[in-house]
């Protein structure tokens, strides 16, 4: 998706498909465009605005779903709470670490106006 770092595009039940998205500048590279939004620590950084975060985040899958069929479209995103997803010695992401995480953390719907 475009305006998001990272994501993984998970099933979580049947005919639900759900983002997990890495939040801009939670990582330690950052990349054009990218905010600190967490510190060292883990809380959001001091002048972060949580609310522009998930309006930017809200906004690149919007903008994903206007392309996509209608079975195709994100139904609700989550935030990945760590600075990148668990990943394989190839840099892959271990998709199922995510969806068992994903099983017991709440998304975040996306709206449709």
């Amino acid at each position: 998706m475009a305006g998001i770092r990272d994501s993984v595009v998970i099933e979580t039940r049947p005919g639900r498909i759900e983002a997990v998205v890495l939040a801009p500048g939670s990582h330690a590279l950052p990349q054009g465009g990218d905010i600190p939004v967490r510190n060292a620590s883990g809380p959001l950084a001091e002048g972060v605005d949580p609310v522009a975060i998930r309006g930017q985040i809200e906004a690149a899958v919007k903008a994903a779903n206007a392309t996509l069929a209608a079975h195709q479209r994100v139904a609700a995103w989550r935030l990945w709470p760590e600075a990148d997803f668990p990943r394989t010695h190839t840099l892959k992401v271990k998709r199922d670490q995510v969806r068992a995480w994903a099983a017991v953390d709440e998304p975040l719907p996306v709206r449709q106006d």
